[in-house]
């Protein structure tokens, strides 16, 4: 199996168009791994190699290899040597323009949080704020005393209950598309600033309600 893989990078012909292949997929997906040399060899008698994924914290929103390679190389220690190719130390983000990778040109990042509300065990609402990623991070946990879901909560009088996911999109768009797509055809999807009756959405962010609250 190891020599059929290895293979198919001997030609160079056959490597090009591998490379080309992966390159031009509809939506291809760049990551950056370690690679490092195995302590135990392999069936062979050869020493390896181990790759590990991720070498650090990746935005799923952001395509961008530069700013995820930074992370790594700033967050590394003293004692974590690193062989790159030529500039990419000092200039990570020639890592994208080598291989093309940009960012969609309406990009802004986006959190997308579906909230369901309770009063008694019985759901009285369930909506969906979407809100800036680059915005102060919020806290997503009922157990935190600065959760922004206490302001949500606050809205509905007797709710002693909330649940709550969150989804992150590259673009505004994408995020609207989820909401659409996320209760059945027959939901009513209402704006909540269309309906001043309701509860508005919390600072910062847009809110629409999947179907009619109902009282508690």
């Amino acid at each position: 199996m190891r020599a059929a893989y290895l293979s198919l990078y001997k030609n160079k012909d056959q490597a090009t168009e591998r490379f080309e292949h992966a390159v031009n997929r509809p939506a291809p997906r760049w990551e950056v791994a370690e690679i490092y040399p195995s302590a135990q060899k392999t069936l062979d008698g050869e020493f390896g190699f181990t790759t590990h994924w991720p070498v650090a914290e990746r935005v799923d929103y952001d395509p961008m290899l530069g700013p995820w390679l930074r992370r790594w190389l700033a967050a590394r220690s003293k004692q974590h040597y690193a062989w790159l190719a030529d500039g990419l130390d000092t200039n990570p983000d020639a890592l994208d323009e080598a291989l093309g990778i940009r960012r969609p040109a309406d990009w802004e990042p986006m959190i997308a949080s579906t909230v369901s509300i309770r009063v008694q065990s019985k759901t009285v609402a369930t909506f969906i704020e979407i809100y800036p990623a680059s915005a102060e991070k919020r806290a997503i946990s009922i157990y935190s005393s600065n959760s922004w879901l206490d302001e949500a909560k606050a809205g509905f009088p007797g709710a002693n209950g909330v649940q709550a996911h969150s989804s992150t999109f590259a673009t505004r768009s994408e995020a609207h598309a989820f909401v659409t797509r996320s209760t059945a055809s027959d939901v009513a999807i209402i704006p909540a600033s269309e309906r001043l009756d309701l509860p508005q959405a919390t600072k910062g962010a847009e809110r629409w309600y999947l179907g009619e609250p109902t009282a508690s």
